[in-house]
């Protein structure tokens, strides 16, 4: 009986630690920069834990690109020790949207790939700054908002005034603005859209718009 109660119990704990393993928690897996400067380089660091009764060990870390890397705080995290995975960007050379993404590799049984991403818009200083609709006509912004589009009608004009705002992939963009009511697009392009940064392009608004070029954009736009 003895014999048979001893065996139990080694197959009892035999089990049990056949069963210990690691697991690995992130605090997030995704992170959203919003606006950042051109500058050197961006950080971000992504939280976690080994939430199991196993060693947790980071196998290795696989950046998506080559301006991203990827350095844990430690390669091997004990049950209930704590670590991070630090994201560096660099972002020099670099303007627009952009989304990174790491592989992180561990030993966890259950999830052994875990994939981190962090998305940015990267602008330059000027535009960084928070302006009024009609400032565009005026100071450093005149140069990209009104001087190119001078002389220029139709989808010159546009491309030249319009495009950097309203270019394909946006809510607004040519092929949207030509679905909406002939009378709501002219009064937007001659007296702008309050509480946007759509200004009013009529010169009697302090825009640089005569009437013949405005109506250029009204017929390339809603024919």
């Amino acid at each position: 009986m003895k014999k048979i109660f001893f065996v139990a119990l080694f197959i009892l704990l035999t089990g049990s630690l056949s069963h210990a393993q690691p697991v690995a928690r992130f605090v997030q897996v995704d992170h959203d920069f919003g606006n950042v400067a051109e500058r050197d380089k961006i950080e971000h660091d992504f939280e976690f834990s080994n939430a199991g009764d196993d060693d947790l060990l980071i196998e290795k870390i696989v950046a998506s690109s080559g301006n991203t890397k990827a350095v844990a705080s430690s390669n091997q995290l004990k049950p209930g020790e704590k670590g991070n995975i630090r994201v560096i960007i660099d972002l020099r050379g670099k303007k627009g949207i952009f989304l990174k993404t790491i592989e992180v590799h561990t030993n966890d049984p259950i999830t052994p790939l875990t994939t981190l991403s962090v998305k940015m818009t990267v602008k330059d200083q000027i535009h960084m700054s928070q302006y009024t609709a009609t400032e565009i006509f005026a100071g450093e912004c005149r140069e990209c908002h009104v001087d190119q589009g001078k002389g220029k009608k139709g989808w010159d004009l546009f491309k030249a005034d319009c495009f950097m705002c309203h270019n394909a992939g946006k809510k607004t963009s040519l092929s949207t603005m030509s679905k909406r009511p002939a009378k709501e697009l002219l009064k937007a392009i001659r007296d702008g859209i309050a509480n946007t940064l759509m200004p009013g392009f009529d010169l009697k608004n302090g825009g640089p718009l005569d009437d013949a070029e405005i109506k250029s954009l009204m017929d390339l736009i809603n024919p």
